[in-house]
C-alpha cells in the first residue's frame, strides 16, 4: 500500500502486509475520522478436488494513519448469498466498520472494530 497527503500530494509511506492465504479481491479502503485506515481483503481457502465450493474468508485490517502500521485485524463472516450490492461496507467518521450480511435468513448489518 501506498500513501499519498491529498493536499500537498506528498509520499506518506509505502507498506507490504502478509496474509497467510493469497488474496482475491480488495472488498473496502476507506478512514474514520481520525484517519484510521480500514482494508477488508477476501480470499479462498485451498480446498480439495472432491468439495464443491472452497471456504471464502474476509478480513478487516485496520492501519494507523501515520505510517500504515497495523493496529489490528478481524475475521468476517463471508456472504453465503449469491447477491450482489453496491457496498457492502461503510465506515462512520466514530470508526469501526459497518458490515452488510447476507444469509439465507436475511440481511443483518453488523459492525466490526479491529481492537
Amino acid at each position: 500500500m501506498h500513501a499519498v497527503d491529498r493536499a500537498s500530494r506528498q509520499h506518506r509511506f509505502s507498506r507490504e502486509y502478509s496474509l497467510p492465504l493469497p488474496v482475491l479481491s480488495i472488498l473496502m479502503l476507506d478512514t474514520d475520522a481520525s484517519g484510521v485506515i480500514y482494508l477488508a481483503v477476501s480470499g479462498e481457502e485451498p480446498h480439495p478436488p472432491e468439495e464443491v465450493r472452497p471456504g471464502h474468508w474476509v478480513r478487516l485490517l485496520c492501519l494507523d494513519a501515520l505510517d500504515g502500521a497495523p493496529l489490528g485485524s478481524a475475521d468476517l463472516p463471508s456472504n453465503a448469498m449469491p447477491e450482489e450490492t453496491f457496498r457492502d461496507f461503510a465506515v462512520p467518521d466514530s470508526g469501526g466498520v459497518l458490515y452488510s450480511v447476507r444469509t439465507p435468513r436475511g440481511v443483518t448489518l453488523q459492525r466490526y472494530t479491529c481492537r
